[in-house]
């Protein structure tokens, strides 16, 4: 049987790396690449409880992390049995998709992807006491 990776329509876009861009880049293209895609069930399964970062099978890591809080879905390691294909490359240290896949492999979480972390939540805190400062205003 061949690996359902093989088929996928992603298997040859020319920059994989668009599929693990900051949220809302190109998005629109990929999930007509994925809506159309033969595999787009079998995708979704395997991100659902696998990826924690990039785009798969039309949907985003914030989209996959609610689906899985909402059902309690655990967030399974990769293990060996993954064909290569599957496997994107790790994201760069000092993100806070790095510092994600830290956290679902086990890993300790370096001072750089801490820092991401940190700064992400921070603009998320001041984008929403600013859209609270607009709403009371």
């Amino acid at each position: 049987m061949s690996d359902w990776t093989e088929r996928a329509n992603c298997r040859d876009w020319p920059n994989p790396d668009e599929f693990h861009q900051p949220r809302g880049v190109g998005t629109q293209q990929m999930r007509a690449l994925c809506n159309a895609c033969e595999v787009n069930v079998t995708c979704l399964d395997w991100a659902i409880r696998h990826e924690t970062w990039g785009y798969w099978a039309g949907t985003t890591e914030a989209q996959r992390d609610e689906f899985r809080r909402r059902k309690k879905i655990p967030l399974e390691p990769i293990s060996d049995w993954v064909p290569t294909s599957a496997r994107p490359p790790r994201p760069e240290c000092g993100t806070v998709a790095a510092a994600k896949e830290h956290a679902a492999n086990g890993e300790p979480v370096d001072e750089m992807c801490s820092r991401a972390v940190r700064d992400a939540e921070r603009k998320r805190r001041n984008h929403r006491d600013a859209k609270e400062n607009r709403e009371t205003a």
